[in-house]
């Protein structure tokens, strides 16, 4: 047999494939026998509630509606985060503007320059306080608000309302939506 001297060179010789040096395409996931195929996890369905509850809207509450003004949330006067289903989501320190997870871990901040501030203090958001807008890492607009707690998505549509909003609590929903509940960030519903 001749050897191959220029690829250019075209030949009718025909090469077993699995001694062929230029595989490209990587060798099969082994497969797992149907035994150790183990069940997705089962969701638990949760009870919501369809009303807030009373304490949602005491005086410096806040009590959060989603896309279809549904009740999806309330922020209690500590700073305590709770859902629909009543479970807690998160903490938010109003007068430090600081937040925290479920299991007050610390995730966030927002420092005296309106930036956003993730637990290793990198900048990931900025809030605009005179356009009332809060921008991501890159300067993009995420969320904008209007005087009575309208929430607006990147793309101009209707994510929510915060009653009891006041641009001085701009710092505190800021931190609810960029760290306690992201997902009500998104334009896309679901």
């Amino acid at each position: 047999a001749t050897t191959q001297k220029h690829r250019s060179h075209w030949t009718a010789r025909v090469q077993d494939p699995s001694l062929n040096p230029h595989r490209f395409l990587p060798t099969p996931v082994p497969s797992k026998p149907i035994s150790k195929i183990t069940e997705p996890p089962v969701f638990r369905e949760v009870a919501r509630d369809s009303e807030p509850p009373t304490c949602a809207r005491d005086p410096g509450a806040f009590c959060i509606l989603d896309r279809y003004n549904d009740y999806r949330a309330y922020i209690s006067p500590d700073g305590t985060c709770a859902n629909n289903a009543n479970q807690i989501i998160g903490y938010i320190n109003i007068d430090s503007a600081e937040a925290g997870s479920a299991d007050q871990e610390y995730l966030g901040c927002v420092n005296a320059d309106w930036q956003v501030e993730d637990e290793n203090d990198e900048p990931i958001g900025l809030i605009d306080p005179g356009r009332a807008l809060l921008r991501d890492h890159s300067g993009s607009i995420v969320a904008e608000f209007d005087n009575t707690g309208c929430v607006k998505g990147e793309d101009g549509s209707y994510l929510g309302q915060f009653e009891g909003f006041t641009y001085r609590s701009m710092k505190t929903i800021s931190l609810y939506l960029m760290f306690v509940d992201p997902g009500m960030l998104s334009c896309i519903e679901g």
